[in-house]
């Protein structure tokens, strides 16, 4: 007496869902570092920006006062006038797509100098270990 094996190509459909359970429990793991990392660079590339910004009207500032002019660049000054400065003075190659004609310089310096800043540098380097 021969036994045939009735062994079928393919997967059984339990194979199919422990699979499938097995890459939506990764997915569901990873998914939201993921997210949360993305966001972080941004933010960090937001302040990095804004940071290059106020050295630039420091810089600013700056010549003013080598020229003889006393009286800096306030801040209350818009962006959309300090653009203009910036066309004429090349303190700044390329200009944040981000920051709107309406803020002020104060606007970004607050940016520059966000509490959540050096917490948001420490995470992100404890993430890396």
């Amino acid at each position: 007496m021969k036994f045939q094996n009735k062994k079928k190509d393919g997967f059984s459909i339990i194979e199919v869902m422990v699979s499938f359970v097995i890459i939506l429990v990764i997915v569901l793991l990873i998914g939201p570092n993921l997210f949360s990392t993305y966001e972080r660079s941004k933010e960090m590339s937001k302040v990095s920006d804004a940071n290059a910004i106020m050295n630039a009207v420091d810089m600013h500032n700056l010549n003013l006062f080598v020229d003889g002019d006393m009286e800096p660049i306030s801040e209350s000054t818009t962006m959309s006038e300090f653009k203009k400065v910036n066309d004429e003075k090349k303190y700044l190659n390329n200009w944040p797509k981000w920051v709107e004609d309406s803020m002020t310089i104060k606007n970004i310096r607050d940016i520059a100098n966000r509490v959540e800043k050096s917490e948001t540098i420490s995470q992100s380097l404890d993430n890396r270990v």
